[in-house]
């Protein structure tokens, strides 16, 4: 079966005034 959406090595960072925040890191993701 096929995925639908494959992403691979999301990373995801918020940049704030009290500095970086990572939501996210590396994230490999398959929805079928």
């Amino acid at each position: 079966m096929n995925e639908l959406l494959t992403i691979r090595g999301l990373t995801v960072k918020f940049y704030t005034y009290d500095g970086v925040v990572q939501a996210l890191d590396n994230l490999d993701l398959d929805i079928k």
